[in-house]
């Protein structure tokens, strides 16, 4: 154990000095500088909606890494060009025109963090998950770059990085490189620190912007986690990209995309950076079968356990003698502590993880006692052989003992139980002698472990250990109340005897894992007998039944109120300060009162409600109180403050009340007129109609209430009075009965759709006027979104001899919603290459849009995002996957902008839409390759990149749009093909003559073209379908221009040939042939490549290998440690 804290100390030393670094200094401590490509230039790529199409990532041999090179943050080479500069203008082109894109690599090699080597590290990742949660476990520094990233964008990449390499490390992601996190830089040429704007002056300037941000965002990765860094190949470094873009006098850069050096020996078969997962997906299954033993024997005594531990351990694992006797196994191999409990018989171990393992299942385990276990190293002469070796030291009741697991297997020298719990006397020369069946066994400390464990460890007692005799521990029910203090006390009643039924004398405390009673109700709890003649007898684990009472506390509602109509407020209690909870504890659930919404003279009784329920620990003494309901104000009345009464008649609406529930609230209504109060609504319409046309009269009415829910209230009304009525059903018209208004009415409803005049009456004296046509809205077309959109009711016509000129029936006022949107996905694609898929994120082509705009509103209604679209598949199986869309910057809102924006709402949520992951296969039978020149291709099952010369071409610049134009010109030379067409992307590789592969270019494809062999599509076959192949020009050549078609002559063989002069976009098309004579039976059983699977084999038809096409090479990298042969 001591050992294992020894490691670790040194590794967090290191971590240690290099907080201190952090704390006083800056950390450029990782060298930066951008690597020349081949061909001394990184293409630039425009991106569209998340399409990173960079084909500059370095391809590295399967034998090597790139050797480590000495640089200093400052230096720069800068290759890279944009694209004014590719197209052959030079190198004095600004950097800043308008939409430019480069795409440019920084490498970082040879980190200067004195890390341990890699094995060492992973021994201690190793150590993490074994001990995570024991007490003895390891306490890393993992917080200091969150603590000192005081930037939000530099504190994210830290965060998100730091989240990568947790999953790297723990193999549930296998690729270190592609790794992608959102960074939004922009910079001027002035906060860049220059003044030339050619393109090789701002990318040095960027670069060092970003070196200054980034490497020391790696140096507190590396400080914070180095555990998690044991893949990492810290001589060959790391690398990232940015895509950097210009417009407006800025220079912006959005994410950068990392990828990580794996070290030679941790790598799986994709080469230099993906991680060999098998390396630590057994790592937590063995920890959790250990600890299962370490349950399995919990409530034996000390000694029990120690016995049960060996046991398990011999019969899990066999001695390892090839590997002891092999000088390559070094010392702190942390595969010995895991091949021990990885189920696996094959796997064996030597002396080190027989005494690891010990060691492990003692720290895990509860003692009763003050028994430790020690992991000693030292010389052994005799039993395995001589040599180096690993054992175990257990204090047990007082004294120190020999415990040597490995010795004590079958067929060993001690595997009677010699050498487990052993003692003997010490040599002259502190060594220690064991004589078994005449052999004499000696083990000879290292020179290291006196210091390390001191004398008194070391010190072996001078017999064995003989185990003590059974006691018989009878101990009362213990009763507690929640929350007590652990104490002593309560276990005074415990009586205990040995085997003769003699009393032993002895004290009992509880258990170190007793730290409180728990939760009211019966528990079980571990307490130890310390007998007082510890050389006689052992100290003993025991159970304990413990009956823990629910607290006692004292609970008083607080009185609460509020105003009818409202919610209700959160109901408070204060708990007695004589009663107290216990410390650092809160009730659970609520208090509750009696149902009711009306006032009422004495209140609701508030009651305990939850609280009783939901605390089971406490037993709660509840003190209720009054919640009161107070009458409310909020109501409206029907009753227009200006209105007009017809002369001679004087009647008028009666004013009606609605409460906050839209319901009538009953109540009387008297009035009062010329300081006359008390008076009926007859009597002040008799009053009114004795007035004259154009005279006004103010009446002041009082409403009472029928319930105690609302309020009383007077209002003011102003008459006027005018010589035309207007009646509906025989009733004064009003806003109430003279239109019908629409429910709920949403922008782009019309006046006339919103609102319905019903049929009106206008009367002077005896004379009527019904015409509909007379009664009109004094608004049309239709109201904007928003409250208090008014409206009149006009009457316009000749009545008693006289002309009627918009006079005002009655007004209103509608809440018109906004139009709901809904989201337009048909022009956004999400389409992947099964070989550059990072993760589960999305390539996006396109732009999302909306539907719904009105069309008048078109040009004043615009949906341009800020933020950009990202989206993650369900799945990266190759094949059609559910995507999830989500905003880059989590924090934005999608907004409508333009004058009529705010007619309109947006959608909820982004929607969902179906993307797809293309499959990838390799054909190696190419033709054209000879034994100086060897080719291959690489088959896509569809388009997911638009090759740059056709991105400026509407009609070609996303994936679908190329797969559509590709069906539709195999449609022409085919048209009886119908939906039977397939998509591909094929690519050129050439091997170099290292032997790496590498993109085929336009000077060294094959001068004579190229033969391109496809297996018969499922259900077809040679003579019974014909076949058509099309091939789409990505650049110019041959008289061709980017984006037009050729149709190559197909051949029907054994399989499917045509040859073609470039490459890209292929697509082949069939039609079923009638059959003449014979049995028309050629079809091919192997499957043209689909989008939904792998390829077959087994047959002598041309096969496409199902890949995963990261040819990078496997790193190479000599490291030298100090190895020991452990026996």
């Amino acid at each position: 154990m001591k050992e294992r804290k020894k490691r670790l100390k040194r590794l967090l030393a290191v971590a240690l000095s290099l907080v201190v670094i952090g704390g006083s200094v800056n950390l450029p401590v990782l060298t930066s500088f951008a690597e020349d490509e081949a061909d001394g230039s990184v293409t630039p790529v425009t991106q569209t909606e998340g399409l990173d199409v960079s084909e500059t990532e370095p391809e590295i041999s399967d034998e090597q890494t790139p050797a480590p090179t000495e640089a200093t943050p400052t230096e720069t080479t800068p290759t890279e060009t944009t694209p004014t500069e590719t197209e052959g203008q030079g190198g004095s082109e600004e950097a800043g025109s308008e939409g430019e894109t480069s795409t440019i690599n920084v490498e970082v090699k040879g980190t200067n963090v004195d890390l341990p080597d890699n094995d060492e590290l992973f021994a201690g990742y190793v150590d993490q998950l074994f001990y995570a949660g024991a007490n003895d476990g390891i306490a890393t520094l993992g917080e200091v770059g969150a603590d000192k990233l005081t930037d939000p964008k530099k504190k994210a990449v830290y965060d998100n990085l730091k989240s990568q390499i947790e999953k790297i490390a723990a193999g549930t992601v296998t690729s270190t490189s592609g790794i992608k996190i959102s960074y939004p830089v922009s910079w001027t040429l002035e906060t860049l620190g220059i003044t030339a704007s050619d393109s090789t002056s701002v990318i040095n300037a960027v670069k060092s912007k970003l070196a200054a941000d980034i490497d020391p965002i790696i140096s507190y990765l590396l400080m914070d986690c180095p555990y998690d860094f044991y893949w990492f190949d810290k001589t060959a470094g790391y690398a990232y990209r940015f895509d950097l873009t210009s417009g407006g006098g800025k220079y912006n850069v959005s994410q950068l995309t990392f990828e990580f050096a794996v070290a030679y020996e941790y790598q799986g078969a994709g080469g230099w950076t993906q991680i060999d997962a098998g390396k630590v997906s057994g790592v937590k299954a063995a920890a959790d079968n250990a600890k299962a033993i370490v349950a399995k024997h919990a409530d034996k005594s000390d000694y029990e356990k120690l016995a049960a531990y060996c046991q398990e351990i011999c019969d899990l694992v066999s001695y390892y003698d090839d590997a002891a006797a092999d000088s390559s196994m070094p010392y702190g191999n942390p595969w010995q502590l895991i091949w021990v409990f990885d189920g696996n018989p094959n796997t064996n171990v030597v002396c080190e993880g027989y005494a690891k393992a010990f060691q492990y299942l003692c720290d895990l385990s509860t003692f009763s006692g003050n028994t430790v276990c020690y992991t000693i190293c030292g010389e052994m002469d005799g039993g395995t052989g001589a040599g180096g070796h690993m054992w175990n030291i257990v204090t047990l009741d007082g004294k120190n003992y020999m415990v040597d697991i490995t010795n004590s297997d079958e067929g060993t020298i001690g595997s009677d139980g010699e050498l487990f719990l052993a003692g003997t006397k010490a040599n002259a020369d502190g060594s220690y002698t064991f004589t078994i069946w005449g052999e004499d066994i000696k083990f000879i400390y290292d020179d290291d472990q006196l210091s390390l464990f001191g004398a008194e460890v070391l010190k072996l007692s001078e017999t064995n250990y003989v185990q003590k005799p059974k006691l018989t521990i009878n101990m009362p029910a213990v009763s507690v109340t929640y929350g007590d203090a652990v104490s002593e006390n309560v276990l005074n009643g415990c009586s205990v005897t040995d085997e003769d039924k003699n009393a032993v004398d002895g004290i009992v405390v509880w258990a170190s894992s007793v730290t409180s009673y728990g939760n009211a109700g019966q528990n079980t709890l571990k307490a130890v007998f310390i007998p007082k003649d510890m050389d006689t007898y052992a100290s003993e684990t025991f159970s304990v039944k413990v009956t823990v009472n629910p607290r006692p506390i004292t609970v008083t509602a607080q009185k609460a109120e509020k105003v009818y109509g409202e919610e209700d407020p959160a109901l408070k209690y204060v708990v007695d300060s004589t009663t107290p909870l216990v410390t650092g504890e809160s009730l659970a659930g609520a208090l509750a009162r009696d149902k009711g919404e009306d006032v009422k003279k004495d209140g609701y009784a508030i009651n305990v409600g939850t609280l009783a329920s939901e605390n089971p620990n406490y037993k709660i003494t509840f003190t209720g109180n009054v919640f009161e309901i107070k009458p409310t104000s909020n109501y409206t009345a029907s009753a227009a403050k200006e209105q007009n009464v017809v002369a001679g008649v004087g009647a008028f609406a009666k004013p009606v009340f609605t409460g906050v529930n839209n319901e009538e609230i009953p109540g009387a209504v008297t009035y009062s007129y010329k300081d006359v109060s008390g008076m009926t609504y007859e009597e002040v319409v008799s009053e009114l109609a004795k007035l004259k046309v154009g005279d006004t009269a103010k009446v002041t009415y009082t409403f009472v209430p029928g319930n105690g829910n609302y309020i009383g209230r007077q209002e003011d009304i102003l008459f006027t009075v005018r010589d035309i009525e207007f009646i509906v059903d025989g009733q004064q018209a009003t806003i109430k009965n003279a239109v019908t208004v629409k429910s709920n009415p949403i922008y782009g409803d019309s006046w006339t759709d919103i609102v319905k005049i019903k049929k009106l009456t206008a009367k002077v004296g005896d004379e009527s006027d019904s015409e509909a046509g007379h009664f009109t809205l004094d608004v049309s077309g239709m109201p904007k979104a928003g409250e208090g959109q008014a409206f009149r009711v006009l009457y316009n016509g000749k009545l008693g001899g006289k002309e009627f000129k918009d006079q005002e029936v009655c007004s209103g006022v509608v809440t018109v919603a906004p139009k709901a949107l809904t989201w337009d996905v048909s022009g956004l694609q999400a389409v992947d290459s099964q070989k550059t898929l990072v993760g589960n994120t999305a390539t996006l082509f396109g732009e999302l849009k909306v539907s719904g705009i009105l069309s008048a509103d078109v040009s004043d209604v615009t949906f341009s995002p800020e933020s950009r679209l990202v989206g993650t598949y369900a799945d990266t199986k190759p094949g059609e996957q559910k995507v999830t869309l989500a905003w880059e910057d989590a924090d934005y809102t999608a907004a409508l902008t333009g004058t009529k924006s705010g007619n309109y709402t947006l959608p909820a949520s982004l929607p969902e839409i179906t993307g797809r992951i293309n499959a990838v296969y390799e054909d190696t039978n190419v033709p054209e390759s000879t034994d100086e020149v060897q080719y291959k291709l690489v088959f896509e099952t569809g388009i997911s990149q638009v090759p740059e010369t056709l991105k400026d071409n509407e009609k070609l610049n996303t994936p679908a749009k190329i797969e559509e134009q590709m069906k539709s010109e195999i449609k022409k030379k085919l048209p009886e093909a119908g939906d039977s067409v397939e998509v591909y992307d094929v690519v050129l590789m050439i091997k170099d003559k290292n032997g790496n592969w590498e993109k085929a270019t336009q000077e060294n494809f094959p001068k004579n073209g190229l033969t391109v062999t496809l297996s018969y599509p499922k259900g077809t076959g040679k003579a019974s379908h014909d076949f058509a192949a099309a091939h789409m020009f990505t650049v110019e050549m041959n008289g061709h221009k980017p984006g037009e078609v050729e149709f190559p002559t197909v051949e029907k063989g054994d399989a499917i040939q045509f040859k073609v002069t470039s490459l890209s976009p292929i697509s082949l098309g069939w039609k079923e042939v009638k059959a003449v004579g014979g049995t028309g039976n050629n079809t091919i059983t192997n499957s043209i490549p689909r989008k939904s699977g792998a390829p077959k084999t087994g047959d002598t038809n041309t096969i496409l290998l199902y890949a995963l096409f990261l040819m990078l090479g496997a790193a190479g990298v000599g490291y030298s440690v100090k190895r020991r042969t452990m026996r």
